[in-house]
């Protein structure tokens, strides 16, 4: 399914950056978080490391590729 993305998620995104100063969180993985957000996403899959951790500390059930 694709989401088109608005104005509301990017500043989504620049707050999960700076409410994550632990993690060396990517604009694009804070978009994509700040998007699953907005959806109301419960479960994240990812094999990237760092966007399992930013995950993990906004409270998401995390599901990992290793």
């Amino acid at each position: 399914m694709v989401h088109p993305l608005n104005n509301s998620q990017v500043v989504g995104a620049v707050h999960l950056i700076n409410q994550l100063p632990q993690v060396a969180l990517r604009t694009l993985d804070a978009i994509h978080l700040s998007i699953a957000r907005d959806l109301e996403v419960e479960t994240l899959a990812t094999a990237d490391k760092v966007m399992a951790e930013a995950g993990e500390c906004l409270g998401f059930q995390v599901v990992r590729f290793d």
